[in-house]
């Protein structure tokens, strides 16, 4: 009887191949990083690579969304220097409310709202961990002055994310 197994990387994560995820990943990342190339608007990024996510919760589900996410936050941080950063704690903030912004999606689109809908509310969830990561490590930061500007920039960063991700996952017929 054999009794070798041989090592696999064929896996599934919610039935998403490890191999699409990782593509998906490294896509995201690539947009990621380019944004941080690009000149800054000040502390904002557009953030773009959250397409990648969207259209891969669409596609794929929220485990492989869920994974694409984590695996763009992690690999952008490494390859932007950022890891260990306070940049870096302010996009685990974000990342965290996102997060739970993409935790509650489903449940959101049985009740018709609509990709652009969950992209807006993923925006200003993860402006909104931002800014708490702010207030507790800087108290004085001048939070009420600034935060009405900040999450009026997501809306406009949710709804340009929401277009791409919309324009990601439609068919060929349609597109």
């Amino acid at each position: 009887m054999n009794t070798h197994h041989k090592a696999s990387l064929d896996f599934t994560i919610g039935g998403t191949s490890a191999a699409r995820i990782t593509l998906l990943a490294a896509l995201a990342t690539a947009i990621h990083v380019a944004e941080g190339a690009l000149p800054a608007l000040g502390p904002i990024k557009p953030g773009f690579a959250n397409a990648i996510v969207l259209a891969t919760w669409q596609s794929h589900g929220l485990k492989a969304a869920l994974m694409v996410n984590v695996l763009r936050l992690l690999c952008g941080a490494l390859l932007s220097g950022a890891l260990l950063s306070p940049r870096f704690g302010l996009a685990l903030a974000g990342f965290a409310l996102s997060s739970l912004g993409l935790l509650l999606a489903p449940k959101l689109a049985a009740r018709g709202v609509s990709l652009m809908g969950v992209s807006v509310l993923c925006a200003w969830l993860h402006m909104a961990g931002q800014l708490l990561a702010l207030g507790i490590v800087f108290p004085h930061f001048p939070l009420g002055a600034t935060a009405p500007w900040l999450l009026a920039y997501a809306l406009i960063a949710g709804l340009a994310t929401g277009w791409l991700a919309l324009y990601f996952v439609r068919t060929p017929k349609e597109a």
